[in-house]
């Protein structure tokens, strides 16, 4: 599972999805999601969770922000 994944998979186990919710929406398994849900926690516990942030979501964030900056969602004109 790529940064991007994980990133989405914490944003929507905060979010109070389910396991199975969570591997619904980015297409793996529940299994996959425990998996990775135990490794985050794991390395939460051993480095701390500041060290997950910056080396796990941030840099996902990071990147989402790039590429709105230079390609930015087409504008569509309301009726007035």
């Amino acid at each position: 599972m790529n940064s991007k994944n994980k990133c989405k998979m914490i944003k929507l186990r905060g979010l109070g999805y389910s396991q199975k919710e969570i591997g619904d929406i980015l297409g793996v398994s529940n299994g996959t999601i425990q998996y990775q849900l135990r490794e985050i926690k794991k390395l939460s516990i051993k480095e701390g969770v500041d060290s997950v942030f910056f080396n796990l979501i941030l840099p996902a964030i990071v990147s989402d922000m790039i590429r709105l900056w230079y390609f930015p969602p087409q504008q569509t004109l309301g009726v007035i």
